[in-house]
């Protein structure tokens, strides 16, 4: 059913709904919440995406990678973002966010931006592989707050789902 209600206002920009939006998001919430031990707080996640959603559609699909898991990364993306190149910078946030005791945002930015710096690369090099490691589809709101919300453990798991895959290749 919130599928369907999302499918009917699909296309409206997401501006025009600031108040209603927390009410389609919590029947996403209850849709998707299939998985009980995920709590992510649905507002947190609304925060996330709202600039990054074009409309509520896009928005619930992109809420997906917090309350479920995926077994599976795009393709089409996998193959243009996870490669020997990026393999090292996987690893190194791997290593780096298991080492992250105060697991927040900012933190995980910081990480993030050592790992530029270390490896002499744009933020983008480090960004795009990691947004897809966290979300599968590369679709993803502020990396370092979707790592926050999906949570250390889940995260971790994400990026050796990614390592194992370039290691594959």
């Amino acid at each position: 059913p919130a599928l369907e209600l999302a499918k009917w206002i699909d296309g409206v920009p997401i501006i025009y709904y600031p108040a209603g939006l927390g009410s389609v998001a919590i029947r996403f919430k209850n849709s998707l919440q299939e998985n009980a031990k995920n709590h992510v707080i649905i507002e947190d996640v609304i925060e996330s995406l709202r600039d990054r959603s074009k409309s509520v559609v896009e928005m619930a699909e992109s809420c997906v990678m917090f309350y479920q898991d995926f077994d599976v990364f795009d393709d089409k993306q996998a193959s243009k973002l996870f490669n020997c190149q990026s393999q090292g910078i996987v690893d190194a946030l791997y290593s780096k966010l298991l080492s992250l005791e105060n697991w927040s945002a900012e933190n995980i930015h910081s990480v993030i931006k050592e790992i530029c710096d270390q490896q002499g690369v744009g933020f983008g090099k480090v960004g795009q592989p990691f947004r897809l490691a966290l979300s599968g589809d590369g679709k993803a709101g502020s990396i370092d707050t979707c790592a926050e919300l999906i949570g250390k453990h889940r995260t971790l798991a994400r990026l050796q789902m990614a390592i194992d895959y370039i290691e594959a290749l």
